[in-house]
């Protein structure tokens, strides 16, 4: 039940680890110039997630995931939609943010809709001047802090493409949320590192590759091609999100 646990928190993107402190020249995120307007061409990709268990060297494909960025005239819609299939059980989650169009893509409406177990939670939380009300499954409301300069772990999915791939450069935030979860950590920087090739079915995809630290994470790795398209995601050295689609 572990693994499927694991599996099914393919929103959060993160394994847990030891804390990493913000370097010290890292770029405050709400001062960086971050194209937006990149995002209309994003429609819908398609990943797959794959583990490969410990003292294993074969990657298992669990499921997939469907990344959809709408756009409209005030808002971002950042639709996700996770599926995994483990010892016979169909387990899905679908979250839907609701964005400002602002560097964080801060959330002012998240929904989450879980089945096939109950550790995939359903709710709707509405964010307004940095708190959330939330509405469980049966009625139950409460209420926490969602604070100005937010990230949450789907958003970071989309900008992660917009911000330079200057190796060397970091950028840092104050708040990063685990959306599923309304599980909020703090200090966090995301890096560029030295670009690398990686392999797409026949071929080298060059790419941009980015390290992700803080709030008591272990590191997550991030590869956009020179297209701008995620390609890759690698937690915990043994989880990958892959893209389906080519570039």
């Amino acid at each position: 039940m572990r693994t499927v646990l694991i599996a099914l928190k393919l929103s959060l993107l993160l394994a847990s680890g030891q804390a990493e402190e913000t370097p010290s020249h890292a770029t405050d995120w709400a001062s960086l110039e971050i194209n937006l307007s990149s995002l209309e061409t994003w429609g819908t990709k398609h990943y797959s997630y794959s583990v490969r268990e410990p003292g294993e060297t074969e990657m298992k494909t669990l499921g997939s995931s469907s990344i959809t960025t709408e756009i409209t005239d005030n808002l971002i819609i950042l639709r996700d939609r996770h599926s995994i299939r483990y010892r016979g059980e169909d387990l899905r989650l679908e979250m839907i943010h609701t964005c400002r169009k602002d560097n964080f893509l801060s959330p002012t409406r998240i929904e989450s809709q879980g089945t096939g177990s109950d550790e995939v939670h359903s709710f709707i939380a509405t964010v307004n001047q940095g708190k959330a009300t939330v509405r469980v499954k049966g009625g139950r409301e409460g209420a926490f802090d969602i604070p100005e300069g937010t990230i949450t772990n789907a958003a970071i999915f989309r900008l992660v493409t917009l911000v330079p791939g200057t190796p060397g450069r970091s950028y840092s935030f104050e708040y990063w949320l685990e959306s599923s979860e309304l599980n909020l950590k703090k200090k966090y920087s995301l890096t560029a590192m030295q670009p690398e090739s990686i392999p797409v079915e026949n071929r080298q995809v060059e790419c941009s590759k980015f390290e992700l630290t803080g709030g008591g994470i272990r590191p997550a790795y991030y590869w956009v091609s020179k297209e701008g398209v995620l390609q890759r995601l690698m937690m915990d050295d043994r989880k990958i999100v892959e893209l389906i689609d080519a570039p």
